[in-house]
C-alpha cells in the first residue's frame, strides 16, 4: 500500500484508528489483512468509500458515520467490516 500522496489516493486506503495501543493495533492489522484476503484491495477501497459516504450522510442528517452504519444494519444492510473492528475506526483516507 502506498504511504502517502497521490499514490495513496489512487491505489490505497489508509485507516485512522482510535487507539495507539501496540497490541490492539497488531490485532486490528491482522483482522484487516483477513478482510483484504477475502475482498481484495479493490474491495477494501469500496469499504472505505462506503464509510466516507456514510460520513457525508451523517453530516447532512446529523450523527456520525457509525450511526449510519448502525441504522443500516438494523435495516438488514450490515457494514462490510467485522463488528469487532468498527469501534476502533476513526476514519478512512
Amino acid at each position: 500500500m502506498p504511504h502517502r500522496g497521490a499514490q495513496l489516493a489512487r491505489l490505497g486506503t489508509m485507516i485512522k484508528w482510535t487507539t495507539k495501543d501496540p497490541a490492539v493495533l497488531a490485532s486490528l492489522h491482522a483482522r484487516v489483512v483477513d478482510v483484504v484476503k477475502q475482498v481484495g484491495i479493490s474491495g477494501m477501497r469500496d469499504i472505505a468509500d462506503s464509510a466516507r459516504m456514510s460520513d457525508r450522510v451523517a453530516k447532512t442528517f446529523g450523527g456520525t458515520w457509525r450511526d449510519v452504519v448502525r441504522h443500516a444494519a438494523e435495516d438488514g444492510v450490515p457494514f462490510p467490516l467485522p463488528d469487532d473492528i468498527l469501534p476502533y475506526i476513526k476514519g478512512f483516507t
